[in-house]
Order: structure tokens, then sequence, then C-alpha cells
């Protein structure tokens, strides 16, 4: 059996990029010829059905919540485990009630994001330095106790040979994260009269950084040009940057949406010229991808995997964290899309579904049937 842990629910539809790599997996998953289930959380409406393929052990986005039920159901579930079980977590702490309550039977696959503990120490500094050590330790223990290692980006393997993973480095697998690639079946270029409408789908938190983006906003607004910004999503940080944009005059040319389902996103970005990511800290982000696919540059800080996505002249910028920088960026794709010059060069099956589900649905087999297969260099 394949058991494959995430704090979401597969059949929820409006929770964002890493969700919508997990739904991926589901689909695939249940397309395969593998035994799985998936352990979740509750989070599609109550009258759904009950689906046999998915146990929900919480209900809710709350990852404590969750973190205790994964410890409730490795206790029930200690003795039905065999050998020949595989656990794919997509959080290394995640892993923990299987190695304290589970040690011997059972394959683990961790899907590895970044460094731990990096939001923390950009948040509070040297103050962050005791905890960060422990989680440190913690992190390096259960990522060297893995089978086999997911790591979104060649940026986030080079890490985690440099600072995490001691040794067996064929244990790890580049693979980035994916989108149910067929909603943008009916994508087009952008129009030129779209040229001034910027778009953020977003979680709107600390480490999205939007104040970023609507500073850039008011720099360009205050030098004459005529943009706009969307913004879609929802979080702690929305009523600051509500009044960031009431402070800065900026109420009139700044939409917030609130969250949106996952299934509008294409529309949304077809109703923009273009895109904007002004994260502090990404893994494989999501909307880089949907960008491409929607035929809409994007302009993105420099975090993830971006350089392996974006060309950076032709349908999508890479930029400093500088308001400067960003607003750079944006009136280079301003350009592409007024002039028609947008052109998306990047081969599309290399980041189609298909693709990238197959490649792990390999892992999959592989480690039910005892193998470790060398895939990526690192």
């Amino acid at each position: 059996m394949i058991y494959i842990f995430y704090n979401n629910d597969p059949y929820a539809d409006d929770q964002g990029g890493g969700a919508e790599h997990f739904r991926c997996i589901h689909r695939a998953s249940k397309n395969s010829h593998l035994n799985f289930k998936f352990i979740a959380t509750r989070i599609a409406q109550t009258n759904e059905p009950v689906h046999s393929d998915v146990e929900y052990i919480s209900k809710g986005t709350n990852f404590f919540r969750y973190y205790i039920g994964l410890w409730f159901w490795f206790f029930v579930n200690k003795n039905a485990i065999s050998e020949h079980d595989v656990f794919h977590f997509h959080r290394n702490y995640a892993a923990w009630p299987k190695y304290i309550l589970i040690p011997k039977n059972g394959k683990v696959i961790i899907t590895y994001h970044g460094i731990t503990g990096i939001f923390l120490k950009n948040k509070l500094g040297v103050l962050s330095s005791p905890i960060r050590r422990i989680m440190m330790l913690l992190e390096r223990k259960a990522v060297n106790k893995a089978d086999r290692l997911i790591v979104v980006s060649r940026r986030t393997a080079e890490s985690l040979k440099e600072q995490i993973l001691l040794n067996n480095y064929n244990r790890v697998s580049i693979i980035p994260a994916v989108l149910n690639t067929k909603n943008f079946s009916e994508s087009m270029p952008p129009d030129p009269n779209l040229a001034y409408k910027l778009v953020i789908v977003s979680r709107l938190s600390a480490e999205k950084n939007i104040k970023l983006a609507i500073d850039a906003l008011f720099e360009l607004v205050s030098t004459g040009h005529n943009y706009t910004l969307t913004i879609a999503g929802d979080g702690d940080e929305r009523n600051k940057l509500f009044v960031q944009s009431q402070n800065l005059g900026l109420a009139d040319r700044i939409t917030f949406l609130g969250r949106i389902p996952n299934i509008q996103v294409p529309s949304l970005l077809q109703q923009h010229g273009i895109v904007l990511l002004t994260s502090h800290v990404e893994a494989s982000p999501t909307i880089v991808k949907e960008a491409i696919f929607a035929q809409r540059p994007i302009v993105t800080t420099d975090v993830g995997d971006v350089h392996e996505w974006l060309d950076n002249k032709s349908y999508g910028f890479i930029c400093q964290h500088t308001v400067e920088s960003v607003a750079e960026g944006i009136q280079k794709a301003s350009v592409l899309v007024s002039s028609g010059m947008y052109n998306r060069t990047i081969n599309l099956d290399d980041i189609s579904e298909s693709s990238i589900m197959n490649r792990v649905l390999r892992i999959y087999d592989d480690l039910s049937a005892g193998s470790i297969s060398r895939i990526d260099d690192i």
C-alpha cells in the first residue's frame, strides 16, 4: 500500500498551489495500478460524499491538529503496516510519528521543500538561532533516515547536499511541483490592451511579500504609468495590505478579490496581462507554471526553481527583492504584451502533469518492489 500524507484535501479545489500538487498526485494514483490511500484533512464541503481512497484524520487547515492526528493514526495502525508499504510525507517533521511508532516496517519518501526555519530567521534574526538549531537537528535526522527524497528544484537539491544530507545522494530525485494543465487548454496570448493589468494569485501572508508588489505599483504610478493590480487570495496580511494600498493612494488601482476556487485561476489570468510573484521564499511556485500555460509573462523575485522555467527575456523576468528591480521587470513585461512579442519558448512537455507525475509513480513502484534506482545527480 502507498500512503500519501498531506495537510490538505484532494477533493477541495481552492487551497492554492501546494494543494494543487497534492490533487495531481491523487489523480495520477487513481489512474495507476497502485494500491494507495491518502491521509488528509477534511476541507471540502461537509456534504461531500465519503471517498474510500482518502482517510481524514482532522478537519480544517491547522497543521497542529493534523499532526496530532498523524500520531494517533500511526499508533492505531502500527500492527497493520508491512515491510512493502510506502509512506510519502510532504514535510520532514511529518515523518516522525512513523519513525518512532513504526521504526522498522515500510519505506519513507520525504518531499523536501527547503532548509528549515528560513522564514523564522528572516522574521526574528539572531533571536531565531536556538530554535533553528533544534529544528535543523531534527530535520537532518528525519531526512537522513528517509529511503527516498524528492526535491522540487536543483537549487533545493544543492542546499540539501551542502547542509542536510550526509551521504547516499542517489536517494534524491528532482521533481518540480505540478498543476492540472488541462485547465489551461483554451489559453491565448495576451491582448495588447492588457499590458498594464497586473495580477497576483497568492496566500496573503508575510513570506509572500505582497507589500513589495504594492510598493512597486506605487513606484510605477508615481512616474506616470497607468497600472492596476488585482490580488486574488486571503490570509493574515490582508488588512495590513489593504491599509498600505489606502495610505499610498492606490485604493482605486488595487482590487482585493479574496480567495477564489482553483478552477477559476485560468480565466482570471486571461483577464490580465502580467502575473506577479514577489515572495521572500518559495520552493517550486505553481503560479510560475500557471503563468506559462496561461501564456502570460510573469515577473518574479529570485526564489525556488524559477531559473529553471524562465528565460528572463521573452516570457518571464526574474528580479531582485527590491522595488526598483520589480518595477523594471513589470515594464519589460508590459513591452512584451503591448508589442505582441510574448514568446513562450519552453517545452511544455517538460512540465506537463503526466510527465511529472509518472516520475513520482515510478518512485512508488521502485520502493514498493524494494528497488532504489538513481534518477538525478546532485
